[in-house]
């Protein structure tokens, strides 16, 4: 049943789960709206060129972006409180402060001009110089989200992304009406940084000393060691196709090929995000309790499938017609890579949650091992060969493979420590895959369903899934509500 292992934690604590996926998820769904409602708006008025340049720089940005805390924010959600917790964070922020001038200024300094040199493409000097200070925003930040995500205070931290959000697209689609060009890129990322640590600042209510001690930062140092090198590999994994698309095919082309990461793999990873940023508290709090751990996972996994399912099997079935209604015949070339990553994120969601399973339990080392292994062995390889010989094409199906090896190795890492069977795997995710099949072959006999008309059946009959399937938890929450009033 898909409540599984929920009764492993308290009535509170289940309900604060509950309220955090469903703030998370509301997070996820008004951002990233209002993200990609800003993107396409911007495109009536940016060339495909100008999104190209600024995602070059992106790359290395956010590359540095993950050593802006050193792998620490997750430490120190997963550590359990103590007597050094307060000096701790005084620590942790002042570290953080100093290396995120530090960031900011060997970014202006060294990586605008290994930028420009990986791409060949000048123009990216001054593009990476104005986005160098939203490492030291983000660094900022670190440290307030963090007593945010210990007290489960999701809806603080909705409140702070959509507002930072909501106003970073407003001026830059303000910036790009008055001709300002790839300049309007460029403020809509340092407004949204900016404005989202002041806000994660007002909203956590916390003020750090003029404490400092070593002691109480290597304490977490090596942990943090092993999750910032698993968060480093994850991201050149889901990142190496746009590098290889910048450095081999051109601005152009990784412009097109943006549009088809942010209506697919950009909405799976940060839907990914929410149970990441909800689940590993959690999972910090059951440690011990391998088999409550066990039913959460398969109930996230089947939660996952269904909501990504509909979503995704609409844009590998309908991309094309969604393409060309909403952008101009010089995007077409996005339709295949779309649906291909598509594929790649469904692929994402039947494996569920299987790394911050692992990194909640303890098993960080394993998760960089494994990360090490598919990179090299499978996502740069793939990468290189097929966006070679395929362009766009290619890389797009480079990923699809590397997002299958990435959870097959997850899997057997979850085989070893939590007994999760292929079956159970099988009867968590059956009821979406199951419907995605059926839909498919309905797609394929009735090859003459409208985009719209095909996209309503998808989502009514995920509505028919999801009710059978949550019946039983929907009950509960109902008689866990009665109860408390």
């Amino acid at each position: 049943m898909v409540h599984t292992g929920l009764g492993a934690l308290s009535s509170a604590s289940n309900k604060s789960m509950w309220r955090g996926l469903f703030w998370s998820g509301f997070n996820v769904f008004a951002n990233k709206g209002v993200g990609i409602f800003a993107r396409l708006v911007l495109a009536l008025w940016l060339a495909p060129a100008s999104f190209g340049l600024v995602a070059m720089v992106l790359v290395f940005l956010n590359l540095l972006g993950l050593f802006v805390d050193f792998g620490l924010q997750n430490v120190l959600v997963q550590r359990p409180r103590d007597e050094r917790s307060a000096e701790r964070y005084y620590s942790v922020f002042w570290f953080l402060l100093v290396a995120g001038f530090g960031w900011m200024l060997a970014f202006a300094a060294v990586f605008s001009s290994l930028t420009v040199w990986v791409f060949n493409e000048a123009r990216l000097a001054e593009i990476a110089l104005l986005l160098a200070p939203c490492l030291l925003f983000q660094s900022i930040a670190v440290l307030p989200e963090v007593r945010l995500l210990r007290r489960m205070r999701f809806r603080s931290i909705a409140a702070a992304e959509v507002a930072s959000t909501l106003s970073s697209a407003v001026a830059a689609i303000a910036i790009a009406f008055a001709g300002a060009g790839v300049f309007s890129l460029i403020a809509q990322q340092l407004i949204y940084t900016a404005l989202r640590a002041v806000f994660i600042w007002h909203a956590s209510n916390w003020r750090p000393r003029l404490h400092f001690s070593w002691r109480s930062l290597r304490e977490v140092q090596e942990l943090g060691g092993y999750m910032l090198g698993s968060r480093v590999l994850t991201y050149l994994g889901s990142n190496i196709d746009r590098l290889a698309i910048g450095a081999i095919l051109g601005a152009s082309s990784l412009g097109l090929y943006t549009i088809s990461y942010t209506i697919t793999e950009n909405i799976r990873a940060q839907l990914s995000r929410v149970i990441s940023r909800v689940m590993l508290p959690v999972y910090a709090r059951m440690q011990e309790n391998f088999e409550g751990i066990k039913g959460h996972y398969l109930s996230i996994t089947r939660v996952m499938t269904l909501v990504f399912f509909p979503f995704l099997l609409s844009l590998v079935l309908f991309a094309e017609p969604i393409i060309e209604l909403i952008f101009s015949e010089e995007w077409s070339e996005a339709t295949l890579p779309t649906q291909l990553l598509a594929a790649g994120g469904m692929m994402v969601a039947i494996s569920g949650p299987a790394v911050e399973v692992l990194v909640g339990i303890g098993r960080a080392r394993e998760v960089f091992v494994i990360s090490v292994l598919n990179l090299v062995m499978i996502t740069i390889p793939a990468i290189w060969v097929l966006t070679m010989a395929y362009d766009l094409v290619g890389s797009a199906t480079a990923m699809l493979i590397s997002f299958s090896s990435m959870r097959v190795f997850c899997y057997f890492a979850l085989r070893r420590y939590l007994s999760i069977a292929l079956v159970d795997i099988l009867r968590a995710t059956g009821p979406a895959v199951c419907a995605a099949g059926s839909l498919c072959a309905i797609n394929w006999i009735v090859e003459t369903v409208s985009p719209i008309a095909g996209i309503s059946v998808i989502a009514s009959v995920y509505l028919i899934i999801i009710a059978v399937c949550f019946r039983q938890v929907c009950w509960d929450r109902l008689k866990l509500a009665n109860t408390s009033t």
